[in-house]
Parts: C-alpha cells; sequence; structure tokens
C-alpha cells in the first residue's frame, strides 16, 4: 500500500478513537456543534458521525486500492524506439519503414517477453497489438497516450 493510503488510515482511525471518546464522555444527549473547515455541524450524536467517518477514512484504502497505485515502470528503450518508430510511419504512410520498424519491433519484443517467461512459439503467433499489451503488462512499452 502506499503512503497515502497509511497516512489516511492514520487519520481515520484518530478520528474513530475521538469519536468514541466523545461518545463515552457526552453520550447522546443533546445538541452537539463541530466546527471544521469555516462550517459548523450541528447534530443530536456528533459523536457517532465522527466515529463513521473515522471509519469510513480506515476502510476506504480497502475498498478502492486502485486509488492509490501510480504506474511506474522503467520501458526498454530500444522497444519503445522501435514502436514510436513504426506508429510514425504509419501515420506518415511510409508503409516500407513500417514494414521494417515492425519487424524489429516484433524481434525485439519477441525476445525480450522471451527472457520473461513467455513461450516463444506463442510469441511468435501472437498479434503486434497483443505483443504491445504483453509488453505494456511487462513494463517494456510506455502505455500508448
Amino acid at each position: 500500500m502506499r503512503q497515502a493510503a497509511y497516512l489516511l488510515i492514520g487519520f481515520g482511525l484518530i478520528l474513530a478513537i475521538i469519536g468514541v471518546y466523545l461518545f463515552s464522555r457526552e453520550g447522546t444527549k443533546g445538541r452537539n456543534t463541530i466546527k471544521a473547515l469555516g462550517f459548523e455541524f450541528q447534530f443530536a450524536g456528533s459523536s457517532l458521525v465522527i466515529f463513521l467517518v473515522g471509519c469510513g477514512f480506515v476502510l476506504f484504502p480497502f475498498l478502492y486500492p486502485d486509488a492509490f497505485i501510480i504506474r511506474s515502470c522503467k520501458t526498454d528503450p530500444d522497444i519503445a524506439f522501435a514502436l514510436t518508430g513504426y506508429r510514425d510511419s504509419i501515420r506518415e504512410s511510409d508503409f516500407l519503414i513500417a514494414e521494417i520498424a515492425l519487424a524489429e519491433f516484433r524481434e525485439k519484443i519477441t525476445i525480450a517477453l522471451s527472457e520473461k517467461g513467455y513461450p516463444h512459439r506463442k510469441l511468435q503467433q501472437m498479434s503486434t497489438e497483443a505483443l504491445i499489451v504483453a509488453g505494456e503488462k511487462e513494463c517494456l512499452v510506455p502505455l500508448e497516450q
């Protein structure tokens, strides 16, 4: 889990503990006022609200773990260069260069994926798009923007 998730859990625990403390001290009698961020809220049971908000902060990183994932990996510059050359030549309608760049890309990505444990024969049968997806998954190819 990322550091931000731990901070959110810690903040939630603090709020939950404060909510339990307020409940044990005052119960749910009367009207309580909460002042936060320049706003003033009045609740009949503010300790319960504080406790529930704290629990929400604690549970959020577990319910939505993808919110804290940042994709960071170092792509292979040779493979990325070959793929960029292929895509650029297609855009410019230079199909001879595109064919050469595609062959170079397929060779480099096949070798790199074979070294990561992919079966070589299966890689040779895969489409170019499937190779690109596998390369993105293994952080060999940058994600297309």
